[in-house]
């Protein structure tokens, strides 16, 4: 169809899932853009080297999700690492507000999984304690927005290159002369209530998880169509959802469903979900370092005998519907928690974050990453 000479030494190469430009990486760490007939259209800016090292530091693999060519365009799916363990993660080609991650690995590699939730970074890590030549293969997973999800250390010399298999729940890698394989086991988006089995599965073909509400007992299944499900978690007798709003508000919202998907009611909050528990009475949700509590409306108008106890154990003898508080507040007993209206964000981050939290009809526990 058509030849190019450009005048620098090529080191890797990619096409655009929309098949409209094409990559040129050189061997000394720019990212060239040409459209597919050939023409020189710009340079990919690059933000995750530190000033005055871009154009020094060799670029180690550049993957662009190919899945993403009817997506909103509003989750990453470039991603382009380097030798140094630099990497960015960019929405586009020309994104000036790209993820940026430090691996802290001599970088060998990267690839996505086949559906664009989980990247694998690979290379080779220095041991601490160990001789300064002393390396250990490591594969990294990261969440498309940055997060670090698993570290997964193999043996040998040198980890050199990786591929997923096709449904991504295996991961093939060329270790020394010698081809390893992975399984992998994602965080499956589900749970159980009702005799009803909940789940999402995202699909290629579309930009939303499809959420499936199956009877067990009679067979019968129930679909919804939900962008950007976070979280699943269930009750006796209904299931809570928790998405990102489809907007630039950067709220988050809650849902309580039935055993056929439909909404009971919902609530909007300000606050990043990172994990979420579920009673019979109540949705916990916490982000680092607040603590939100709701008391849903199904308990408020089927339980309200229930209420009095509730009520009693977080504190408080009113009938607060939401509450919030701040992992380092010091709350005197029997003084309760803020009413959502009152609560004021915190400025600073926590130096303790949150790690997990769990709930029981009577009580909630909340860990933190010192243990």
């Amino acid at each position: 169809l058509w030849g190019k000479e450009v005048k620098t030494q090529l080191a890797f190469i990619e096409w655009s899932p929309d098949g409209k430009c094409i990559l040129f990486c050189t061997l000394n760490g720019e990212v060239h853009v040409y459209d597919n007939e050939g023409i020189y259209s710009h340079r990919c800016p690059i933000y995750c080297l530190d000033s005055g090292t871009e154009g020094t530091v060799a670029i180690a693999g550049i993957d662009w999700y190919i899945g993403a060519s009817n997506s909103d365009n509003q989750v990453p799916t470039l991603c382009v690492g380097f030798e140094n363990g630099r990497v960015q993660v960019m929405r586009s080609d020309s994104d000036d507000k790209p993820v940026l991650i430090d691996t802290q690995l001599r970088c060998t590699g990267l690839k996505w999984d086949p559906n664009g939730q989980t990247v694998a970074i690979a290379g080779m890590q220095t041991q601490a304690g160990a001789a300064a030549d002393r390396e250990m293969g490591v594969v990294q997973f990261y969440a498309p927005t940055g997060p670090l999800l698993r570290t997964l250390r193999v043996p040998g010399n040198n980890l050199r290159s990786i591929a997923w298999e096709g449904n991504g729940l295996r991961l093939a890698l060329a270790v020394d002369s010698h081809i390893f394989f992975a399984n992998i086991r994602p965080d499956y988006l589900w749970g159980y209530f009702s005799h009803t089995l909940v789940y999402a599965v995202l699909k290629k073909e579309r930009t939303e998880h499809v959420v499936i509400f199956w009877d067990t007992q009679g067979d019968e299944k129930y679909t919804k169509y939900i962008k950007h499900v976070m979280h699943i978690r269930s009750s006796d007798d209904y299931c809570t959802l928790v998405t990102k709003a489809d907007d630039s508000s950067g709220q988050y919202i809650i849902i309580v469903c039935n055993d056929i998907g439909s909404p009971v009611d919902s609530k909007y909050l300000h606050i990043e979900p990172l994990h979420v528990a579920m009673t019979n009475s109540h949705v916990v949700v916490a982000s680092e370092d607040v603590v939100y509590i709701w008391l849903y409306k199904p308990s408020v108008t089927k339980a309200g005998s229930d209420l009095a106890a509730a009520a009693s154990i977080l504190g408080h003898n009113k009938r607060r519907l939401e509450m919030m508080f701040h992992i380092d507040e010091s709350l005197a007993p029997g003084s309760g928690f803020h009413d959502r209206e009152n609560f004021v964000m915190p400025t600073t981050p926590a130096q303790d974050p949150i790690a997990c939290i769990t709930a029981t009809e009577h009580c909630c526990l909340v860990a933190r990453e010192s243990g």
